[in-house]
Order: C-alpha cells, then sequence, then structure tokens
C-alpha cells in the first residue's frame, strides 16, 4: 500500500488550523456568535451560581476550575475568559483531534479523515465546536488517552502510567469524554486479550484505574453522584442493577476467553476492523445520526425554539 508522505499530515494540519481560525473569527466577530440560547450561556449562568456559594452541578468541574484559575491570573471578567477558551478551543480541537485520530489509524491519514463525518454530527462536537464547553477539551483528551493506550497494549500488553493519568484527567473534566475513553480502553485491551498479547492482569489493572476514578466522583460531582443513589439506583434497584452489570461483564469475558482459547480472535478481529473500515458503514452510519438529530430537533423542537 502506498504511504502517505511524511509531509502530508503537517501540511492538512496547517490548512485546517487556518480553516479554523478563520470559522472561529468569523463566527465569533462578525456573525456575533452564539446567536441563540446554548450551553455557553448555560455554564456563565452556572459559573454566575457557584461564584454565589453552590455547588457543581454537572459534567466538567476541571472546565470550571480552568476558567476561575484564568480568571484570578487575569482579572478579566467571567464572560470575557470563558470566550478566549473558546476561541483557543475551537482553533485547536479539529486538527490536533484528526492529527490523534491519524496517529490511532496507524500512519494511514485517510482514515482519519473518515472520522469528520463523525465529529461533525454528533453533538459531541459539532455544538461543542464553537462554543465554551468542557466537550472541546474533553474529546481532546479521550483522543490522547486511546492513543496512549492503543499504543501500549498493542507494544507491551498493558497500558502505562500516562495512560491512566489522562483518563483521570478525563473523567476530572468531562463526564462524557471519560466514558468514551473507558470504553476503548477496554475495547483495545478486549482486542489484544483474545490476539493472545495481553491477559487478565491488565483487566485487573484497568479495573482497579477505573475504581480509583470512580472513588473520586463523591469530590467532583457530588450532585452528580446524590442524584444517582437518591432518584435512579436505590434499595432493591442496587442488586438489581450491579447484578445484572456483573452478569453482562461475566458472558463478554466468557466470549473473550472462549475466542482466546480456540484461537479464533485474531482472524475475527481482522474481519470486523474490515468490515468497520470499509466507507459506505462509515457514511451510512454517519447518515443515520444525522437522521437521529433530526427527529431529535422535530420531536423536541419546542425546547431549542
Amino acid at each position: 500500500m502506498k504511504q502517505d508522505s511524511p509531509l502530508f499530515p503537517i501540511l492538512c494540519f496547517a490548512v485546517l488550523l487556518t480553516f479554523t481560525a478563520i470559522v472561529t473569527g468569523y463566527a465569533r466577530w462578525v456573525l456575533g456568535y452564539p446567536l441563540c440560547g446554548t450551553d455557553e450561556q448555560n455554564y456563565l449562568d452556572i459559573f454566575t451560581w457557584l461564584d454565589n456559594g453552590g455547588v457543581w452541578p454537572i459534567s466538567g468541574p476541571g472546565y470550571a476550575e480552568l476558567i476561575f484559575t484564568l480568571r484570578n491570573w487575569t482579572g478579566w471578567e467571567t464572560t470575557s475568559v470563558v470566550v478566549a477558551v473558546a476561541v483557543v478551543n475551537s482553533i485547536l480541537i479539529l486538527p490536533l483531534g484528526l492529527w490523534l485520530w491519524y496517529r490511532l489509524s496507524l500512519g494511514e491519514s485517510r482514515w482519519a479523515w473518515l472520522c469528520l463525518p463523525w465529529l461533525f454530527v454528533g453533538s459531541y462536537f459539532i455544538g461543542p465546536w464553537l462554543e465554551g464547553r468542557p466537550q472541546q477539551l474533553g474529546m481532546l483528551l479521550a483522543a490522547t488517552g486511546a492513543w496512549l493506550a492503543h499504543r501500549d497494549l498493542r507494544r507491551q500488553g498493558y497500558c502505562g502510567i500516562t495512560s491512566f493519568l489522562i483518563w483521570l484527567a478525563c473523567f476530572g473534566y468531562h463526564a462524557l469524554s471519560f466514558v468514551v475513553l473507558t470504553t476503548l480502553m477496554f475495547g483495545f485491551w478486549a482486542r489484544r486479550f483474545v490476539q493472545r498479547c495481553s491477559g487478565y492482569l491488565t483487566l485487573a489493572t484497568l479495573l482497579l484505574g477505573l475504581s480509583g476514578c470512580l472513588a473520586l466522583g463523591a469530590l467532583w460531582y457530588p450532585l452528580i453522584w446524590l442524584d444517582i443513589r437518591i432518584n435512579h439506583i436505590r434499595g432493591a434497584s442496587v442488586s438489581a442493577f450491579f447484578g445484572a452489570l456483573a452478569l453482562g461483564v461475566a458472558l463478554l469475558l466468557l466470549l473473550f476467553h472462549g475466542l482466546r482459547r480456540h484461537e479464533i480472535g485474531t482472524h475475527w478481529m481482522r474481519k470486523l476492523r474490515a468490515a468497520l473500515m470499509l466507507r459506505w458503514v462509515h457514511w451510512f452510519m454517519a447518515g443515520g445520526a444525522i437522521l437521529a438529530l433530526i427527529w431529535q430537533y422535530a420531536w423536541l423542537g419546542h425546547l431549542y425554539a
């Protein structure tokens, strides 16, 4: 297969950096973005609430600490700091994110470009791109952690300390990014496990790291933890929830163990990867996400008016 020129990724990065800088500047200072009620406005209201003694209510406590720290250093108003952070993130996140996907795709830039439909159809990315929200840096942390975990598991069969530190930082900065990174890390382990390149000790280490992150939930996400305990998982539901979770994990481990034992895991992983790399699969699933967003706004349009 023809290899990309070493200068090609750098050229793409420079073009994207220029593009995002122009788009960000035009949206902010020509169009006057944001044009309507957005999460940036919601976070500004939350910062005001925190200044009045409130407790951090939702995802992104690390984002709040970043804003308050920069506010103390610069002496700017909260709104100015939020806009400045949003502008810097808007310029850098897309180029850096695609570079990380390029690294994850084992050096073939065309697979990184196939991530573009995903990045632009999901509310995880397109909404936060021009806004001051924790998803921006959170996505970059998730991509960085995924790259490190993929590299470590491929080279040595276990995740290094840097992967765990990024994992912890991701949990403290943005909950959804933490969920995405956690799924990818365990998925990468499962792939190496069925290929006989990793073992149960690595799984135990990952579970220990996950437990350590979640143990900080009461500190970083006190209201979310309280809401889960009071409204979602309480009484008999605790046993049912964790029982179903344990059963699901056990069934997955049995499946992975069977694939590993019968030495068919590598074969199926190659077939799965080949299927996921088909261009029409990417566009089909991205199209499904677009239809889901259209349905969301059609069904819940009154909430966005």
